[in-house]
């Protein structure tokens, strides 16, 4: 993390270094735009992260949704979008959901052959996990009223990714909490 911020700081060194040489040179003009340009490969990025909450959108909901075999039939809507972190990210999102596939998702998660309850869940190390290339693990479960389907995946060169997805029987919000590290 202390590499990436000083790489980024040696970004806008140099870009006032760039703009202070040429515009002892004369050349005041190009040395705001190589200047600006130079500066540019740090804004966009971190502008990005910091706005990544806000363009979520419907369509990552889906793809997210997707890694945990969800797939929702009605219109949703994203009540809270929260991301923190950088090199470990953390994403916590609730959405509304409509009653039919608040429904279907319980349903998914109750006929599925790995459906435990809260007394049989076995859990596993994910640090050894972490160690496994190529690895893919989903449990469905409950825990009193609230159905859960958490995925763990680590694919060779690929930062591993855990998915965990729950709803209420009796809310239409469904929590979908996302952790790459």
């Amino acid at each position: 993390m202390i590499l990436i911020y000083g790489m980024c700081m040696l970004v806008l060194i140099t870009s006032g270094v760039s703009y202070l040489l040429l515009k002892h040179y004369g050349y005041k003009k190009t040395g705001f735009f190589v200047s600006f340009a130079i500066a540019f490969i740090v804004i966009i990025p971190v502008l990005y992260l910091i706005f990544e909450s806000e363009i979520y959108s419907k369509n990552d909901v889906r793809e997210d949704l997707k890694n945990a075999g969800v797939v929702l039939n009605d219109d949703f809507e994203i009540k809270e979008n929260d991301i923190i972190g950088l090199s470990d990210y953390y994403q916590f999102t609730k959405i509304k959901i409509s009653d039919t596939d608040r429904d279907k998702i319980i349903r998914l998660i109750k006929n599925a052959k790995n459906f435990k309850t809260l007394a049989e869940i076995q859990y596993h190390d994910k640090g050894t996990l972490r160690d496994t290339k190529n690895i893919r693990f989903i449990w469905h479960y409950n825990v009193k009223d609230e159905y859960i389907i958490e995925t763990y995946e680590r694919k060779q060169e690929h930062i591993p990714m855990e998915l965990i997805l729950s709803v209420n029987e009796h809310s239409n919000v469904l929590d979908l909490n996302v952790t790459r590290d």
